[in-house]
């Protein structure tokens, strides 16, 4: 296994301590540890053995493989380049599959050196590749930090806690971008995308900073994906931004309805889709496809 190097052990230390002292609310979390303390929590050997595992022969090998984990379906398709310029949305019933789905594209994007940040109120992305999780357990002030690709669980905040995080959380990478040359390629997966985009939000003063990662959040590196089992509630022209959908089951009239905007007839299929079956939608091609389950094989350090 290589050796990673001691600014990259004591970088992924220290955020590791963060994440610890975040997820268990300790309002200290945003205090930068001495050395000493890093080494005593143990937390410097972790990050040392962590980022070895990430750069040994495994990992090597696994990415190397001319067979992808996922051409195994061939129905299923993306446009990674598209995705990375429009966005994307998933919607669809509870246990349709469409977060399986926004794991394998967060995977997939974690893979082109892409950081892949997921806002969770539902606790559904514990199963998701993405090797940093962040409880946060009552509200507070978003830290910008180098970016490490991080799942955000907000479940324990309440519906109006969790829209003031996401602005807050918006507010901070744009401000970051905007204010410096560093602007790595980043993509915010919002899940339960109705509480952030609801109809009529291009107007309202309440949702501005998730409106500008939709809007203009391409001029600085940062596209979105929107998840959504009601997507009737979705403003339909935020809908309009990201090229490539995907829509999967749903009985639901106004749903239905609401989808024919976008796929015409197409929509009266939606009834009978199975699980992990959706209607494509990009460009002038809407097809059924087939999404793989998703199965982590390595955690992407990104």
């Amino acid at each position: 296994m290589a050796t990673p190097k001691k600014e990259a052990i004591v970088q992924r230390a220290t955020e590791l301590w963060h994440n610890d002292r975040a997820k268990n609310g300790d309002p200290s979390f945003d205090i930068e540890p001495e050395l000493e303390e890093l080494k005593e929590s143990g937390w410097l050997s972790v990050a040392q053995s962590e980022l070895m595992r990430s750069q040994g022969t495994e990992y090597e090998q696994y990415i190397a493989e001319e067979k992808d984990q996922y051409s195994e379906t061939k129905e299923f398709e993306i446009d990674i380049a598209e995705a990375l310029n429009s966005g994307i949305f998933i919607s669809g019933t509870s246990a349709s599959g469409k977060s399986n789905l926004g794991f394998i594209v967060s995977d997939m994007l974690m893979r082109k050196g892409v950081t892949v940040y997921a806002i969770d109120p539902s606790q559904a992305w514990q199963r998701s590749s993405i090797p940093n999780r962040i409880m946060i357990p009552k509200p507070m002030k978003v830290e910008w930090r180098d970016p490490c690709s991080t799942v955000f669980d907000i479940s324990r905040l309440n519906v109006l806690q969790q829209k003031i995080f996401v602005e807050g959380f918006c507010r901070t990478i744009f401000n970051a971008r905007a204010n410096s040359e560093y602007r790595p390629k980043t993509f915010i997966f919002f899940e339960e995308a109705h509480l952030y985009f609801p109809e009529g939000c291009m107007r309202a003063k309440s949702y501005q900073e998730a409106l500008r990662i939709v809007t203009v959040g391409r001029n600085f590196n940062v596209r979105f994906g929107l998840i959504t089992q009601w997507c009737a509630l979705i403003d339909k022209v935020v809908l309009r931004f990201p090229r490539q959908k995907w829509f999967g089951y749903t009985d639901e009239k106004n749903d239905v309805q609401y989808l024919q905007n976008f796929v015409g007839d197409k929509a009266n299929e939606l009834e009978t889709l199975e699980v992990g079956e959706f209607l494509y939608d990009y460009g002038k091609v809407t097809k059924k496809v087939k999404v793989p389950l998703f199965k982590e094989k390595v955690k992407v350090i990104a």
